[in-house]
């Protein structure tokens, strides 16, 4: 779903002013430059998420939920990655954002240490800079919203992310988002359930699917997954899952989860 008018605004104000602090100090091939000389051991999420040994759900990690303004008590992304690793999973959407999302970029490599997990950067990217920030915090991908960018930016920064040697997934509403992106570089494609049967049958994800060593994951949104809608997933061909930023705040979330993992993927359990 896309966000309401007024909170995107506000968003992309408040972006920009951090972004225009950024540029007014510094060199935008100096930043891009310096990206190169920091970082960590890359893991792929494309690959994470295709392994037989891992769960195929990507889990959010964020102190606030965007919509509701809500924290979440208690939240520790080192202890919390400890606990999910344990269940098989190794794909984190990490945010970044620090007054909507309540994330940090440190946290990005705090998730990474020590466990072999690969952390997907979430923020509202708007503009290139945020990129090169990314590869020097230690991002292995980003979250591309096509909320906040148009086609041609999504694919010129689905473009940049690739040169990076980080993975770009996309989240879309249609497939007139893609229409300028190179299906051969993306990680993943990130859709509400409602789209996913028109992204599924789309020129653009065969395409994508038969130019990639490793299949490109379609990625559905959603709160929660029952047995039952799982299986009808699995009847569409769709075998890849994030959660929304709501799932912290469920009574015993992490219990909750490996509940939910042992009745959808008993195999892995």
């Amino acid at each position: 779903m896309k966000l309401d008018q007024s909170l995107k605004k506000k968003i992309i104000s408040i972006k920009n002013k951090e972004l225009k602090s950024i540029k007014d100090h510094f060199d935008l091939g100096l930043i891009r430059n310096a990206s190169f000389s920091v970082g960590t051991d890359f893991y792929s999420a494309q690959v994470a998420l295709n392994s037989h040994q891992s769960i195929p759900l990507i889990i959010p990690l964020q102190r606030r939920e965007l919509q509701s303004n809500k924290e979440i008590d208690n939240y520790d992304p080192f202890k919390m990655v400890r606990s999910l690793v344990k269940l098989k999973i190794s794909v984190f959407l990490v945010a970044s954002d620090r007054q909507f999302w309540g994330g940090d970029p440190s946290h990005i490599k705090l998730a990474k240490t020590g466990s072999e997990v690969s952390v997907i950067q979430r923020d509202f990217f708007i503009d290139e800079v945020q990129l090169y920030q990314a590869k020097s915090f230690g991002a292995d991908g980003v979250l591309l919203d096509a909320d906040f960018l148009d086609s041609k930016k999504l694919a010129a920064f689905a473009d940049i992310t690739f040169q990076l040697g980080l993975e770009p997934f996309l989240k879309i509403y249609s497939v007139s988002d893609l229409s300028q992106v190179e299906p051969e570089i993306i990680g993943g494609l990130v859709v509400e359930k409602d789209n996913a049967n028109e992204i599924l049958s789309s020129d653009f994800y065969q395409k994508a699917k038969a130019m990639k060593h490793s299949p490109v994951p379609l990625i559905v949104f959603s709160n929660w997954f029952s047995r039952q809608e799982m299986a009808g997933f699995g009847e569409r061909g769709i075998h890849h899952f994030i959660l929304d930023d709501t799932w912290l705040n469920r009574q015993n979330a992490i219990f909750e989860l490996e509940r939910m993992i042992q009745y959808n993927w008993p195999d892995k359990g």
